[in-house]
């Protein structure tokens, strides 16, 4: 397996989330230019790193990035400094395409395990606390996870067409099949965020965002029209969420009733560099993993 020192590379693009006017005035209508941003890790900041499709931030500070090249989970301390690799060694814990990473409330570390079809959860030091296969858990095509406040998880099934939620062991609680599958059957979740009592669904087929009640309930739909390749979805404490759209390269913010408030293309230095995934940080920041791409015609 090939290594990589703690090069970084692709872009972490933070918008300030702690008001919707803060995110509106750095979305005014002309399109976001980030070339010369401080890399303090403030509002507007831009941090590098290399090959990263998703990165998660935990309430102390601490952050992982998957390193999707190495089939390995980089963490970092708040300030930024490397801390530990997750699944780059041989045995239980090695990764084989880690596709998605959130943190648990106790701060350790959940890992969807694409090849593996599984989820891991790690330690900080690299341990391995569970493994959904080992605990009979079957996953047939896991694409997404959101970690929730009492220290279960919730896994996006695309190939099921459900919501599955997992305990801190790993094993099954519940499966839930996507409202609408019969009449729709492409209908499939394709991205999670959960926030206080409220799961947010990203629907693939006909795209939407629903809000689901943590016993596995869709309560409403709060956003229907609009998104075209909706990829990530993050939600800050209050309910406002985040949708990155892969389809038309934006990244939308949008009020805790599904009120869209602004859609941006994230440009590095005059071109749009493409949203790939977004995070809320311990501080309520949006920060959106970019890669960058061709300028868009006008």
């Amino acid at each position: 397996m090939r290594r990589r020192s703690f090069l970084r590379s692709s872009s972490f693009v933070a918008f300030a989330a702690a008001a919707p006017s803060a995110f509106l005035a750095a979305c005014d209508g002309s399109a976001l230019d980030l070339a010369g941003a401080s890399p303090s890790g403030s509002g507007g900041a831009v941090a590098l790193t290399l090959g990263s499709v998703e990165r998660a931030f935990a309430a102390d500070g601490a952050s992982a990035e998957i390193a999707f090249e190495l089939d390995e989970v980089l963490l970092f301390d708040a300030e930024g400094r490397p801390l530990s690799s997750l699944g780059n060694a041989e045995g239980p814990g090695a990764l084989n395409g880690p596709r998605a990473v959130a943190f648990a409330a106790d701060g350790t570390v959940w890992v969807l395990d694409g090849g593996g079809h599984r989820v891991l959860r790690f330690a900080r030091d690299g341990a391995v606390l569970a493994d959904s296969a080992a605990a009979g858990s079957t996953l047939i095509g896991p694409v997404a996870i959101a970690a929730g406040g009492d220290g279960t998880l919730w896994v996006a099934d695309a190939l099921a067409g459900a919501v599955l939620r997992l305990n801190a062991s790993g094993a099954l609680i519940a499966s839930h099949e996507l409202p609408g599958r019969v009449a729709e059957p492409e209908r499939h979740p394709r991205a999670l965020a959960a926030s206080g009592d409220r799961l947010f669904v990203v629907v693939g087929g006909r795209p939407s965002v629903e809000a689901w009640s943590l016993a596995g309930e869709r309560v409403a739909v709060l956003v229907d029209d609009a998104l075209v390749l909706p990829a990530s979805i993050a939600a800050t404490r209050d309910g406002r969420f985040f949708v990155v759209d892969r389809g038309t390269w934006t990244l939308r913010s949008y009020s805790a009733g599904g009120r869209l408030l602004a859609a941006e293309q994230p440009r590095l230095d005059g071109r749009v560099a493409v949203p790939l995934s977004v995070a809320i940080t311990s501080e309520g920041d949006a920060w959106v993993v970019t890669s960058e791409g061709p300028t868009l015609p006008a």
